[in-house]
C-alpha cells in the first residue's frame, strides 16, 4: 500500500510540472546595419549600360530577416525607388542610358520596419555609337627602310580614334618572318615602342593592332625594314708580331708594373699562331693592353681568352672615350673559375663556369642607347640583357685587357680580337 501511494504522489507532481511549461522565446529582431555600396564604384565613368549593382549585407547573422530596396535616378542626386523587397545583395539592371550620370543607394529593412540607408553614390555610363579605332598609319621607320641603324630602334606610328571618349591601346607584333609575327607588346598605351633585340643585317616585319575599351579592333598593315650590315672595323690576331715582343704600339698601349706581357706561340687558340700572354704572379703588380676602336653606339666585339689556373683573375673593360668610372661600359672578368660581369648595381654576376687551360670565345653585342649588351660564350647566348655601371656611355671606343692589383694571374692568354659595327657612328 505504501509503494502504491508513493507512485500516485509522483505522478501528481509530474503532471503538475508538465502543465506549467515556460512559454517559447520570441525571436530577436536585429536592427539592420548600414549596407555598403560596392559596385558601381562612386564617381566611376565609362560604366556599361548593362550592369549588376552589388552591396554588402545589413547583418551577417539572421540574414533572412532583411530585405533591400534599390534606389536609382538619372541626373538627380536624390535617387528614386527602382525595385524593392530584394533578398540578395545584388541586382542586375539592363536599361541604363548611354552617356548619363546616375545616383544610387540601398535601403535595408527588417520585419518591424527598422531600416538603414547606404550612402548615395554616383556613376556615369559610357558613350554610345562607338566607332572603331583609326587604322594605324605613318610608320617610322618608314615601310621598306634599308638600311636602318641599330641605334634607331624605336618604332613609331599614328593611331587614335574618331571618338574623343574612346581609350585606345595597341598590340605590337614583331619578328623576322612576315607570316609568323610574335606578340611583342600587349595593350601598349603609347604610339612608340623601343625594340631592344635588333641584329645587324636582318629584315624585320611589324604590325599594329589598335583596340578601344569597347572591344572594337582595327588591324594595321604589315610593315618592314632592314638593319645595317656589320663591317669589320678592327682586327688583330697578334700573328705578325715578333716572339717575346710586344703588340704594335701604334695600335696598342702597353703598361706593366712588376708583371709580364709578351707575344708567345706556345699557346694560341688554333695551335698555329700567336697570342698575348699576361703574367702577374704577385698581388702588388698589374699590367694591361689597351686600344682605341672606331666609336660606335652599337657593335659586336669578339675575342678569345683563357687562364692557366682556377685562381687566376683576368679581365676586360670597355669605355666611352675615356677610362673613367662614369664612362665604363661592359666589364667582364674570369674570377675563381667563373666568367662574371659587373652590372649597373656594382655587383658581379655569374655568366658561366670556366675551366683552366681552355679557350673561350667571347662575343659581346652592345647597344649604348638602350644601356645593355648580350654575352655569348662559344656562340651560345648566356646573358640576354647585361647592364653596365657607367652613367654616361653614348658609345664605346676604348678597350682594356688586364690583370689587377691585389689579385694573381699565373698565366692568361688573349687572341683573335675582332670588332664589327655599322658604317655610321
Amino acid at each position: 500500500m505504501r509503494v502504491h501511494n508513493i507512485l500516485i504522489i509522483s505522478l501528481v507532481i509530474l503532471s503538475g510540472v508538465s502543465c506549467h511549461r515556460l512559454p517559447p522565446l520570441e525571436p530577436y529582431n536585429f536592427v539592420p546595419q548600414t549596407p555598403q555600396n560596392i559596385y558601381p564604384v562612386n564617381d566611376t565613368t565609362d560604366v556599361p549600360v548593362n550592369i549588376t549593382f552589388i552591396w554588402s549585407r545589413a547583418n551577417v547573422e539572421n540574414k533572412e530577416q532583411f530585405r533591400y530596396d534599390l534606389y536609382l535616378k538619372a541626373e538627380l542626386p536624390e535617387p528614386e525607388l527602382l525595385t524593392s523587397n530584394l533578398v540578395d545583395t545584388l541586382f542586375q539592371y539592363n536599361s541604363l542610358d548611354y552617356h548619363t550620370r546616375y545616383y544610387w543607394k540601398v535601403v535595408a529593412r527588417n520585419e518591424n520596419g527598422d531600416s538603414s540607408c547606404s550612402q548615395i553614390w554616383s556613376f556615369s555610363t559610357r558613350y554610345g555609337n562607338n566607332n572603331p579605332p583609326n587604322l594605324p598609319n605613318n610608320p617610322k621607320p618608314q615601310n621598306g627602310t634599308n638600311p636602318l641603324s641599330l641605334s634607331q630602334s624605336t618604332l613609331c606610328w599614328s593611331g587614335g580614334d574618331k571618338d574623343s571618349f574612346s581609350v585606345v591601346a595597341y598590340d605590337v607584333y614583331f619578328g623576322p618572318e612576315a607570316n609568323s609575327l610574335q606578340l611583342f607588346a600587349e595593350n601598349h598605351a603609347d604610339t612608340f615602342l623601343t625594340i631592344d633585340n635588333l641584329e645587324f643585317n636582318t629584315q624585320y616585319f611589324w604590325k599594329i593592332v589598335a583596340k578601344d575599351h569597347y572591344g572594337l579592333i582595327t588591324v594595321g598593315s604589315v610593315w618592314n625594314f632592314s638593319t645595317e650590315s656589320a663591317e669589320l672595323l678592327f682586327e688583330d690576331d697578334f700573328d705578325s708580331y715578333p716572339l717575346n715582343g710586344y703588340p704594335e704600339t701604334s695600335i696598342w698601349t702597353i703598361n706593366k708594373y712588376k708583371a709580364s706581357l709578351f707575344i708567345t706561340d706556345s699557346i694560341s687558340w688554333n695551335n698555329s699562331g700567336k697570342s698575348v700572354c699576361f703574367i702577374d704572379s704577385t698581388e702588388n703588380s698589374n699590367c694591361f693592353l689597351a686600344s682605341r676602336l672606331p666609336a660606335r653606339s652599337s657593335g659586336i666585339l669578339n675575342f678569345r681568352w683563357r687562364v692557366t689556373s682556377r685562381h687566376d683573375v683576368f679581365g676586360a673593360r670597355f669605355y666611352s672615350q675615356r677610362a673613367q668610372n662614369e664612362r665604363l661600359g661592359p666589364q667582364l672578368s674570369i674570377r675563381e673559375g667563373q666568367l662574371q660581369y659587373f652590372d649597373a648595381n656594382y655587383n658581379w654576376q655569374t655568366v658561366c663556369e670556366i675551366d683552366s687551360n681552355t679557350w673561350y670565345q667571347i662575343r659581346l653585342f652592345y647597344n649604348c642607347p638602350q644601356n645593355f649588351y648580350k654575352i655569348y660564350v662559344n656562340e651560345d647566348l648566356r646573358i640576354e640583357k647585361a647592364t653596365w655601371p657607367g652613367s654616361y656611355v653614348p658609345d664605346l671606343d676604348l678597350i682594356y685587357f688586364m690583370t689587377f692589383d691585389n689579385r694573381i694571374c699565373q698565366g692568361a692568354f688573349l687572341d683573335e680580337i675582332k670588332f664589327y659595327a655599322g658604317a655610321n657612328r
